[in-house]
Order: structure tokens, then sequence, then C-alpha cells
């Protein structure tokens, strides 16, 4: 393959292999670029569905806090016989109980985890039974039984906490590595490219320039009369070859009418 590109492919031939392996060496180095672009898009999607998880999660946990509270008033106010306060608390219960599913529900719409989203599918009737539960707990059973189901709804938030973190932990150093390969593929492609072109360049020169450079000299010398210059290349199969060719063909001329003129002489 290399005997054929150097002594007989055609010139345009050799020009457009050189420059077929330049377009190449640039499109496999785009298409590793995208593709590491394509994973670094992957990973910060990721990281953000994650990042939107942990935030709407940690917004309901504090509803739920809210919700305690709300307990505790409803349990004082339901023993101090005091009906009016009682009322008032069940209403902000309502309202953080309503807040806590309402952001419960988006956190497991951007969840992009199969696990978090079934731990957030467990706190949601888990969070209606607290609010039903601390509507009318007054009882020391009750309130026992409230605060068992508060660890349980704490538990699950913690869990689902810890394991969103853990997942953003790891991604983050990720991002950074995958972030840092396009710009690496980008130097390694630009390099290629300098060294492939100089190298073409170089060769393209040897192959080229210098057999037509050669066969400039020896029609020079031709033109001047100079019969004793070796033509080089005949051998070739390329152009080059062919002006070779074509080069001995006028000194053969040459030399012999020059042979003629003198037997004529004689």
């Amino acid at each position: 393959m290399l005997q054929w590109f150097a002594r007989e492919a055609p010139v345009a031939r050799k020009i457009q292999i050189g420059y077929g392996l330049i377009v190449g060496g640039v499109a496999i180095g785009a298409g590793v670029i995208a593709f590491d672009t394509m994973s670094v898009q992957e990973k910060v999607s990721e990281y953000r569905a994650a990042a939107r998880t942990n935030a709407t999660a940690s917004r309901a946990g504090f509803e739920i806090m809210a919700m305690r509270g709300d307990a505790r008033d409803i349990t004082d106010a339901m023993r101090a016989g005091q009906t009016a306060q009682v009322e008032d608390a069940r209403k902000l219960l309502k309202k953080s109980h309503d807040k806590a599913l309402e952001l419960l529900a988006n956190a497991k719409d951007v969840a992009p985890i199969a696990e978090w989203k079934a731990t957030i599918t467990e706190l949601e009737p888990l969070v209606d039974r607290y609010a039903d539960l601390a509507a009318n707990a007054s009882s020391e059973a009750d309130v026992r039984q409230r605060h068992e189901l508060a660890m349980q709804i704490m538990g699950r938030f913690d869990k689902l906490s810890a394991d969103v973190q853990a997942r953003q932990d790891e991604l983050g150093p990720d991002m950074k590595a995958l972030m840092q390969q396009p710009v690496t593929a980008s130097l390694i492609m630009v390099l290629a490219v300098l060294l492939i072109g100089s190298g073409l360049a170089f060769l393209l020169t040897r192959l080229i320039a210098t057999p037509l450079r050669s066969a400039t000299t020896s029609l020079q010398r031709l033109a001047t009369g100079d019969l004793t210059v070796q033509v080089e290349g005949a051998d070739r199969k390329d152009d080059a070859g062919e002006l070779a060719r074509a080069l001995q063909g006028f000194k053969d001329n040459a030399l012999e009418m020059k042979r003629l003129e003198k037997v004529a002489e004689e």
C-alpha cells in the first residue's frame, strides 16, 4: 500500500488521501468530543435532578416539622379545653399537611432514581396518617403513637436525604473528570492534526515536489544542450514517472539527432 502511494498513485490521488486523513482525524476527534459532551450533559442533568429532589424533599421535611408543632399545640389546647385554639391549630396542621404532600409529589416527579420515588411514595400515606392522628391526639397513648409515626416519617426522610447527598457527592467528581475530557480530547485532536498535517506535508513534498523539481532541473539542462543529464524517476508509475519518461524521450531524441548530424558530417 505504501509502495503504491509513494510511486504509483497519481498526484491528485495523493492529495485526496492526505486530505481525507486530516478530515477523518478531525471527524473522529469531533465525535469523541461530542460523546464526552453528551456524557457531561447527562451527569449534569442527573446532578440537577438530585439537587432538586433534595431541596424539595427538605422543604417537605420542614413542613412535617411544622405539622409536629401544630400537633403539640392541638394536644395542649384539647387538654386545656381551648376549643378555638384547637381549631386554629388544626387549620395550621392542614395547611402544613397539604403543602408537605404537594412538595413530596414534586420531589417524586423530579427524582431521577426509582428507589427515591419509592421512598417518597411510602412517605405520602404516612404523612396522611400522621395528620389524621395529630388532629385528635389528646391521650398519652395517642401522643405516643403520634410520636412513633413521626419517627418513622423522619427516618425515611433521613434515609432519602442521605441517599440523595451520597449520589450528589458521587456525581461531583465524575462531572469534574468528564468536563476535563473534552478539553483533553480537543488538545489531543489539535496536536494530532498538526502532526498528521506536518507529516503529510513533508511526505507529499518528498513524493511530489522533489520529483518535479528533479524533472525541472533535467529539463533545464536538456534545454541548454546538456545531454549528459541523468533523468531520474522513469521507473515510477505516477505523474512524476510520466514526466521523467517524457524527458528521457527528449534526451534520447536529442542524442539520436546528434548522432545523425555526426554521421552526416562524416
